[in-house]
């Protein structure tokens, strides 16, 4: 009887823990899609763009960031890894794509998003 009542005890509480991880996982698989997105370079905003617009921005002489179809992705980089290019294009608010070599932020913006962002500057995720 005692087991018994543990047992159920730790398989209300795996399931209220499973729920929980759940909650949180499809929370950011549901995010809404963007209607800009910024550029930092060195922790600096180089710029603001529409998603709508189609362009071609050129990054100093960093990389080349595309926008099709209401999707950002970077073309070409001069980083040694290229992983920014490598990575899936981003289109909902909060996705974001870092070249940390060059020191590089494309971030998904929304409406109504607050002016200001916690976040650790890339030169401290640079250094670990």
């Amino acid at each position: 009887m005692k087991r018994e009542r543990i047992a159920n005890i730790c398989l209300v509480g795996s399931l209220l823990l499973a729920a929980v991880l759940l909650f949180f996982a499809l929370r950011g698989c549901v995010a809404e899609p963007g209607t800009q997105f910024e550029i930092r370079v060195d922790g600096n905003l180089y710029g603001r763009y529409a998603l709508g617009v189609e362009r071609t921005v050129q990054v100093e002489d960093r990389l080349t960031v595309r926008v099709e179809q209401g999707r950002v992705y970077v073309t070409e980089s001069n980083c040694p890894q290229g992983s920014c290019v490598r990575h899936a294009p981003i289109s909902r608010v909060g996705e974001r794509i870092l070249c940390l070599p060059q020191r590089v932020e494309i971030r998904i913006c929304g409406e109504g998003e607050p002016d200001f962002v916690l976040r650790a500057s890339l030169t401290e995720a640079a250094h670990g």
